[in-house]
């Protein structure tokens, strides 16, 4: 199996499991609870190996692409944040009643390009700006903790989907910490 083959398994694979600790969670059958307990064991044991598999797979262009993207993909989010008019702010809905919904996106597009082959990434060219100081975001704040992260992203070497994955895990537990709370 190559790289991208192997990255599609354990995203299916991860999705069985979500799916049988829900099962878990909700079913009242005592005998299927244990099937599906059973079950699980055999995916997580699935998740431990695939994972394994793609650390130690030869070619890695795909996730050396997809690392690019994610680069790429935080860098576009830079360059459009900055396009405002002085003394705008960002806004966090975006023009949606959704709250956050601005973070909301820049973890889609990251999550996107660690879960599938990467084709390209998204240039937000449609950003909400605001003069308000309710639900927005410093331009300032958001640019700096962003160009930490591209830093961090272009620090990780011999890139793998494992390693990505983990720093998108931890990328999105400090926008959240710093951003939404």
């Amino acid at each position: 199996m190559n790289e991208i083959e192997l990255l599609k398994q354990l995203v299916s694979l991860e999705q069985q499991q979500y799916e049988l600790e829900i099962r878990i969670d909700v079913w009242s059958n005592d005998k299927e609870v244990d099937g599906f307990k059973q079950e699980l064991a055999v995916v997580n044991e699935g998740i431990k190996k695939t994972e394994q598999l793609l650390v130690e797979v030869d070619d890695k262009n795909y996730s050396r692409s997809a690392k690019k993207a994610m680069i790429n993909q935080l860098t576009s989010y830079v360059t459009e944040i900055n396009k405002a008019r002085p003394g705008l702010k960002l806004s966090r809905n975006q023009g949606l009643i959704l709250e956050n919904y601005l973070f909301s996106g820049i973890l889609q597009d990251l999550h996107y390009l660690i879960t599938d082959e990467v084709f390209g990434y998204r240039i937000p060219a449609y950003l909400f700006y605001t003069y308000s100081e309710e639900d927005s975001v410093e331009i300032d704040d958001l640019t700096e903790f962003l160009n930490i992260e591209i830093q961090t992203l272009r620090n990780i070497q011999d890139p793998n989907y494992i390693k990505l994955r983990e720093f998108y895990d931890e990328f999105r537990d400090r926008i959240l910490e710093r951003f939404v709370k």
